[in-house]
This record gives C-alpha cells, structure tokens and sequence, in this order.
C-alpha cells in the first residue's frame, strides 16, 4: 500500500505556520482488524487467532491510557485516540 501526500497551505492566520506549506497523507483504503491479521499470519509463524487477541488488547490498552492521560490533561496520545476509535467502529 502506498502512501500518498497532497500539499495544503496552513491558512489560519493565528497559527505561526501561517502560509507555509506542508505535505497531508491521504487515506485511499482502510483495513480492519481481522484483514490485518491475516496478512500478519501470512507473513510469519504467529496464527491468526493469536495475532487478534494481541490487537483487541491493544485497543483496549491504548483507549484506557487515553482516558487516563485525557483524565490528568495530557493530551500526548491524541492521535491514537482516533486510531483507536476507527478501530474500535470497524
């Protein structure tokens, strides 16, 4: 799968990058968890089933730690935190 940018100008007038340009990955597919698994599988001696019940508590770790750090103010792992949501709607 390849990874695709598209170039947007930073246009909020408050922000210090303020007409700069940067480059913006686009999402062209997505894969759920049990796709992924199977690829994984393919790909080394771990079965399935195994690989599965390591990303379920993967999920599960990651939206308990975000609502720890969301609960003390942190905001470090925000960007798991939408990770961990389209994980947890497919």
């Amino acid at each position: 799968m390849a990874v695709l940018f598209r170039l947007t100008k930073n246009n909020n007038k408050y922000n210090a990058a303020y007409g700069k340009w940067y480059a913006q990955s686009v999402m062209t597919e997505t894969i759920d968890t049990d796709q992924l698994a199977t690829i994984m599988q393919r790909n080394c001696t771990v079965k399935k089933s195994d690989i599965l019940a390591v990303i379920t508590e993967l999920i599960e770790t990651m939206q308990d730690q975000l609502q720890n750090q969301q609960a003390q103010g942190e905001r470090r792992f925000y960007r798991w935190r939408r990770v961990v949501v389209k994980c947890l709607t497919n």
